[in-house]
């Protein structure tokens, strides 16, 4: 597989025309309907107004940066891609070698090879900004895909970035159909707070992990928070082709080790080794049946004594003790 870039992987024929038959499947959806497990399937895409994609140096998560960019692509009417990373070109050679045209490009400023004094830069309004465009207008869905939101958290504070990043998935703030808005970040540059904040904006989280079996080449930990408020966590390893489609999904489950029945007999005896005895040998225990408790002794006093009905009560009168001979209830008509 030849590779555009340093994170792409990319060479392939034109994408599949829609068909633009009513109720019929688009490519993307019938791949979401063949590949996905049943028990996530239906939040994939109706529920996720954010997706949050992090990926590190040991694993570079523009190949599925890329691969949402398709999918996206043949889903809505249109997909803005907002570059702020010098690698981000990757992913409009994609565009091109796919034959994809529903996809606009807005590159930032000094991300060409030539200065181009554009308007977009890390200090823009991303809503004034896709709303002085003229590109989000009109009866259409679109998509925003951010590629990276790290330079933004870097030079802006991160609540900043939070609260643009939800504006630009709210719906109320723009004419069209906002999908969906995903957003690459490079988790090993920001702290755990800043990541922590992220977390909290994003209705979906993919954290790219390293592929435990060989025949994978991608790993990732996705947390889905749905409406309801249910949380949901999954490992998967798949693999992403030269068309960038992800197939051979499978769900990864941590087992948790079971303890053998020979590292049961093997295992340390806590009390091996200490300065004083917590055992007994038989003598001493039977020695401790054979002991009468203070408790017991007195039942068989107890038992031992009067019978029921005969007890008796001896009280020895003090010289301040005042008895009244007169009932004081005697005027009560009972």
């Amino acid at each position: 597989m030849s590779h555009v870039g340093s994170d792409v992987g990319v060479r392939g024929s034109k994408k599949q025309e829609e068909t633009g038959v009513p109720g019929e499947k688009t490519p993307a959806e019938a791949w979401l309907a063949d590949h996905l497990p049943s028990r996530i399937r239906p939040f994939v895409e109706s529920e996720i107004r954010s997706r949050d994609i992090r990926d590190s140096v040991e694993d570079p998560g523009r190949a599925l940066c890329a691969a949402f960019l398709v999918g996206l692509a043949s889903r809505v009417d249109k997909v803005h891609l907002l570059q702020f990373d010098l690698k981000s070109r990757d992913l409009i050679q994609v565009v091109k070698k796919l034959g994809i045209e529903n996809v606009e490009f807005h590159r930032g400023s000094g991300l060409s090879d030539e200065w181009i004094q554009s308007s977009l830069n890390i200090d823009t309004d991303l809503v004034k900004y896709l709303k002085g465009t003229g590109c989000l207008h009109g009866n259409q869905t679109v998509a925003i895909v951010i590629d990276s939101i790290s330079n933004h958290i870097l030079h802006r504070p991160t609540p900043y970035t939070c609260q643009t990043i939800h504006s630009l998935a709210n719906k109320k703030n723009f004419d069209c159909d906002v999908k969906q808005v995903v957003c690459l970040l490079h988790g090993d540059l920001h702290d755990n707070q800043q990541l922590s904040l992220l977390e909290h904006t994003s209705t979906s989280v993919v954290r790219l992990t390293s592929p435990v079996s060989s025949h994978h080449n991608f790993s990732c930990s996705t947390l889905h928070k749905k409406a309801t408020g249910k949380v949901i966590r999954i490992t998967e390893e798949f693999t992403i082709s030269e068309h960038f489609t992800v197939s051979n999904i499978q769900e990864v489950k941590k087992s948790t080790p079971k303890l053998s029945v020979m590292d049961e007999d093997n295992s340390v005896d806590p009390t091996a080794n200490l300065t004083f005895n917590l055992s007994l040998t038989d003598k001493e225990k039977e020695a401790r049946s054979n002991v009468v408790l203070p408790y017991t002794k007195q039942q068989e006093i107890d038992s031992q004594g009067n019978s029921p009905g005969e007890g008796k009560i001896f009280y020895q009168p003090d010289e301040a003790d005042d008895f009244d001979e007169e009932d004081p209830d005697d005027d009560l008509d009972i």
